[in-house]
């Protein structure tokens, strides 16, 4: 037993001495230098908690982070590349097999009839990974299960925005609703005014058309935003994928406060979009899958073991006379096979497809970031500019209308007085409306709203493990 052990004790310290053949990781250089005017003193976003404070939304993206979807079989890819690491970190590990059997044969020498035999064994096999193929293999897992994390991530962010963006174009249309059922009200009180006008021979025939085709105008608005709340209301159930909970009838979204955003400098980018380190764990586990097709062209190097007892009767089975054991090393080297020489190449091009992947990922997050500031300092100013837009329109229709009613201006200078006013209050909704969309674009590009909480816990086993030994 002392000199299986000091077999063991050799080859275990073969394996740790083992090489890898993978090359060295480099993180390749940024692909451009994008800039933007950033507090660089901020070192990440804000959670979306603190950055959608509205708390019906705030209900609306719990029930989502629960019910959806989509984010469901995200997290089951999370919990099954887990489970593809496992199996290959376990591969470095010794397989032990049991083994019991009863065998009964007829005797050639024509002594008796049927031998019987009893065997009970164990066995051990163990492939020293001198090469690091088992390693690497198992490296490069491990990458592909943080880029699927960070793939969760970014489902996880994406759903936050869609949800804020569903919830918050609900309510801009319900608000436009209001303003058509309003404008409606208007119009038809306006009608009777001038059809009691009319029949009294105050106002014209032309008038009165005019006053008619209003209230039908107004009557479409209604019926066309009634059409179009349904549809949102359908895409957010879609969105929190459960029942949703009863809206605030009053709520305007022109009351609604746009947040600051906290944009850190062009580098803190590179740490906090998920998909850019999703992109970067891929090129990792790419240079990993070098080493593997690497270590195919090397001996193969495995050690095994067996022990156990045979005997004819099972009574004495487990006598000491009865036992038998063996161990021994074993080599396998290729000799030719060409297919390893095209994996290498395959490997290799698999990199260089991860490192132009890893590049387009950040040029495509730097653009959403750039695009939604620019976009979001933009908007407002036109919302500023817009607010006096209304008031000046509104002050204009009320005098239109009070100057009609007392027969001082015509119907005519009423009608573009109202139509103006109607443009520029639904101009404000929907100004308002892109403010907070940009506001959400630019959250989601910065890489906000996933919750740190959960993704460490659901990265719990396999972060603490080491790459290399």
């Amino acid at each position: 037993m002392r000199a299986n052990k000091t077999i063991l004790a050799l080859a275990a310290s073969v394996a740790v001495a083992g090489c890898s053949l993978a090359p060295d990781y480099q993180r390749p250089d940024m692909p451009f230098a994008a800039k933007w005017d950033a507090d660089t003193s901020v070192s990440g976003p804000l959670k979306w908690r603190d950055q959608f404070t509205d708390p019906e939304l705030q209900r609306l993206i719990e029930l989502g982070l629960v019910n959806n979807r989509d984010l469901k079989l995200a997290t089951l890819n999370v919990a099954e590349y887990q489970a593809r690491y496992r199996i290959s970190r376990d591969s470095l590990l010794p397989v032990a097999n049991g083994d019991a059997a009863l065998t009964r044969a007829s005797n050639l020498n024509g002594n008796q009839m049927y031998t019987t035999t009893y065997s009970v064994g164990a066995g051990l096999s163990w492939e020293i990974d001198f090469f690091g193929l088992i390693r690497n293999q198992k490296n490069a897992a491990l990458e592909n299960y943080f880029a699927v994390v960070e793939n969760r991530k970014s489902a996880q962010i994406s759903l936050i925005a869609a949800i804020a963006n569903a919830y918050y174009t609900y309510v801009a249309d319900k608000e436009l609703l209001a303003l058509s059922a309003e404008t409606l009200k208007t119009e038809q009180y306006s009608y009777q005014l001038t059809k009691s006008k009319y029949d009294l021979g105050e106002a014209s025939e032309l008038e009165l058309s005019q006053s008619k085709t209003a209230v039908a105008s107004s009557e479409i608005s209604v019926a066309n935003y009634e059409r179009v709340l349904k549809l949102d209301y359908n895409s957010l159930l879609i969105l929190v994928g459960t029942e949703l909970p009863d809206f605030d009838s009053l709520k305007k979204i022109t009351n609604i406060e746009v947040a600051a955003i906290p944009v850190g400098a062009e580098t803190t980018l590179l740490e906090q979009r998920p998909d850019i380190m999703a992109a970067e764990h891929q090129l990792k586990a790419a240079n990993y899958s070098i080493g593997v097709a690497k270590a195919a062209l090397f001996p193969r190097i495995s050690l095994s073991a067996a022990f156990g007892w045979i005997a004819p009767e099972a009574g004495g089975l487990f006598e000491s006379q009865n036992d038998y054991w063996s161990i021994g090393p074993a080599l396998t080297f290729p000799i030719f096979n060409a297919a390893v020489y095209g994996e290498m190449d395959v490997a290799d091009i698999a990199k260089e497809k991860a490192v132009v992947n890893y590049e387009k990922t950040i040029q495509t997050a730097f653009k959403e970031v750039s695009d939604a500031l620019k976009s979001f300092d933009s908007l407002n100013k036109q919302y500023k500019s817009q607010q006096d837009l209304y008031a000046a329109t509104k002050k204009y229709f009320e005098m239109a209308d009070q100057r009609y009613n007392l027969g001082v201006d015509s119907y005519l200078t009423r009608l573009d007085a109202q139509r103006q006013y109607v443009s520029a209050r639904q101009g404000l909704v929907n100004t308002k409306l892109q403010q907070l969309q940009t506001q959400i674009n630019l959250y989601k590009a910065i890489g906000g709203g996933w919750d740190e909480t959960y993704d460490a816990q659901l990265e719990g086993q396999g972060a603490d493990e080491t790459k290399d030994e």
